[in-house]
């Protein structure tokens, strides 16, 4: 039996417009958009025919066949990934039996995930969906819960039948697991679901004739669709030790970035000029600013996106701060900003436990900035103050860096 991939992409996207197309660096300094390296990784997967891009934007066609992937135009009615594969495969006229879904901004995708779904599905002809699942440890159960109670989502879980053939799928938890019973069993009954599928042709193809069922529209899960028609959707189980996964679910999940570049950064370029940092607003506008280690922690609301905090340290400055996006586009951010020479003095001569009033000794006049910048994306007004105290939190983050670099 023959499988190719499709890789779903859209460029216009309510949170994160462009997505596919964003720049990220790699450890050897070059950049590559998001898209080319979930194409890298969907080329990685053995036993693939074909590997296509279906897209519904000019813009990202234009660059996905500069780094040379094959492209599949597709409209802009698409409700979501799996509608898109569909229509991909009716334009493109692909006969292989097996079509993967591979997700367009998960590159850390395990290619061995797919090839353990095309491998179940050659075994078993019956199987006309395929989509791989995580048992849940306690920690992971915990945290996914957690979120639920403060209105976040973690991730989808699956509940499933005796044939590990799928009865529902939600952003919930389920099962619903009482505390009493958390804490007298060993293992969780709780499964967490991976968003790629393998089809087979003839079910796919039927997926677009379908309306929109009435859960698939309140849970947000295109594979819904599927349960509500009568087709079963098989769940293979990955054992995570001998397949490590990593995937963001919820933007409030922690997130820690190591050895990056940012570039292109038109609102960072004016924050630097105005704070006449000696030539980092230079630095920021040619080559690009160099950091070491980001963390980020950020949560979601609806239609209301906080970042609830974000600390960035380079060898040039570092950066701490917070603030929220409104779905409209409204954002405001607010920190400190310190060079890192400046910094790297006043680390030395603090204690332990000591005072956060910058010593007198470390210099005079400008250490750094406080800054607000507030409006829509283009035209963020930015406003500065000098500062010569830090809050606790900054040098609290300052001091575990340091410690974990020694």
């Amino acid at each position: 039996m023959t499988a190719s991939i499709i890789i779903p992409a859209r460029y216009q996207s309510s949170r994160f417009p462009g997505k596919p197309l964003t720049q990220l660096k790699l450890r050897n300094g070059k950049s590559k958009p998001l898209i080319q390296l979930s194409w890298e990784a969907a080329k990685r997967v053995e036993g693939i025919n074909s590997t296509y891009i279906a897209t519904d934007s000019f813009e990202i066609k234009q660059t996905a066949e500069g780094f040379g992937a094959d492209v599949i135009m597709t409209s802009s009615y698409c409700e979501n990934g799996t509608a898109r594969c569909a229509e991909a495969v009716k334009i493109k006229n692909i006969n292989d039996d097996i079509i993967i879904n591979f997700q367009g901004d998960a590159p850390l995708t395990p290619t061995s995930f797919v090839e353990i779904l095309i491998n179940t599905m050659n075994e078993d002809k019956t199987i006309k969906v395929s989509t791989p699942i995580l048992q849940c440890n306690k920690n992971h159960f915990s945290k996914l819960v957690n979120d639920r109670k403060n209105n976040r989502v973690g991730a989808t879980t699956v509940v499933f039948d005796k044939n590990n053939d799928a009865l529902y799928f939600s952003k919930e938890v389920i099962p619903y697991l009482a505390k009493e019973k958390f804490n007298t069993i060993d293992v969780i009954p709780v499964y967490h679901h991976v968003g790629v599928y393998a089809f087979r042709n003839d079910i796919l193809n039927r997926y677009n004739t379908w309306k929109e069922s009435s859960l698939e529209k309140l849970e947000g899960l295109e594979q819904l669709r599927f349960l509500a028609h009568g087709e079963k959707i098989r769940c293979v189980l990955i054992e995570e030790n001998s397949h490590p996964f990593w995937e963001l679910n919820n933007p409030s999940d922690k997130k820690i970035i190591e050895n990056f570049k940012l570039v292109n950064a038109p609102g960072v370029v004016k924050l630097l000029s105005l704070a006449d940092f000696g030539g980092l607003a230079d630095l920021a506008e040619g080559e690009g600013l160099s950091f070491e280690k980001m963390e980020i922690k950020m949560s979601t609301d609806q239609a209301f996106l906080k970042l609830e905090e974000l600390y960035a340290v380079g060898p040039s400055i570092s950066v701490l701060m917070e603030g929220y996006k409104e779905e409209k586009g409204l954002t405001s951010l607010r920190g400190t900003l310190v060079p890192a020479k400046n910094l790297n003095k006043l680390l030395s001569k603090i204690p332990v436990i000591g005072k956060i009033i910058i010593p007198k000794e470390v210099g005079e006049g400008l250490f750094g900035v406080s800054f607000k910048m507030k409006g829509m994306p283009g035209k963020m007004k930015t406003t500065i103050n000098p500062i010569k105290t830090l809050t606790p939190r900054f040098i609290t983050k300052a001091l575990e860096k340091q410690k974990k670099s020694k």
